[in-house]
Parts: structure tokens; sequence; C-alpha cells
């Protein structure tokens, strides 16, 4: 094998290698918990407060304190949304928008984040 040939093979190696290690790295975050796994569905927080599941779930998209980013602000509502209203879009979620996360979320969970979201709302 000349030296162009074992170049191209150390080569290969190489990126074989650091797939592998990105591929093991991946797995074991999984199954910690420290990241989102890119398959399968994950049981998202075991909380019941509110802030706490909008800091892991919502604010994201939506800000730390609602004012908005990718998502639109809930800090300065313009959807005219009720307690109600917001309980079942997040539960429901908006296709293309925003997930769903009803069997993500508890009903108790979905009830603490649409509270804490809507006072968002009251405090602006």
């Amino acid at each position: 094998m000349n030296k162009s040939g074992r170049v191209v093979v150390w080569i290969l190696a190489f990126v074989a290698a650091v797939g592998v290690s990105f591929g093991i790295l991946i797995g074991v975050g999984c199954m910690l918990g420290a990241n989102a796994c890119p398959f399968g569905d994950r049981q998202t927080t075991a909380s019941s407060d509110g802030r706490t599941i909008w800091l892991a779930e919502c604010a994201a998209c939506h800000g730390m304190a609602g004012e908005g980013g990718r998502g639109p602000s809930l800090s300065k509502p313009r959807d005219g949304l009720d307690l109600a209203a917001m309980r079942n879009r997040i539960r429901r979620g908006s296709p293309g928008l925003m997930p769903r996360y009803k069997g993500k979320l508890t009903p108790e969970q979905i009830e603490a984040v649409a509270t804490y979201a809507f006072s968002l709302r009251e405090t602006a």
C-alpha cells in the first residue's frame, strides 16, 4: 500500500472512532437523563412546581419571564387565551409550533405550568 492509501485508511479510522465516541456519549447522556434523547420519548420533569416545569420545558422558546423568543411572548399576550385555553394549548400543543405535552406531563403538571404561565401575564 502506498503512502496516500495509508493516509486515507487512517482518516477513515479516525472518522469512525469519532462517530462511535459521539454515539456512546449521546447514549450515556440519555441513560443518565443529562440530555434530550434523539430517539424515543422521555419523561420530562418529576416536579409539580409550575415554575420548575416552565424553566425545564417552556423557557427555551418563551423566555425566562415569558418575554418571547422563538415562541410568542406570554408577558404581553395578543392571543386572548384565558387559563382554560392556555391549559388546553399546553395539553394539545400547536401543530408545527409548540409540542404536545399530553402524555409527557401529568394533568397536575399541566395545571401547574398553565397557572404559572398565566401569572406571567398578570405581572407584566
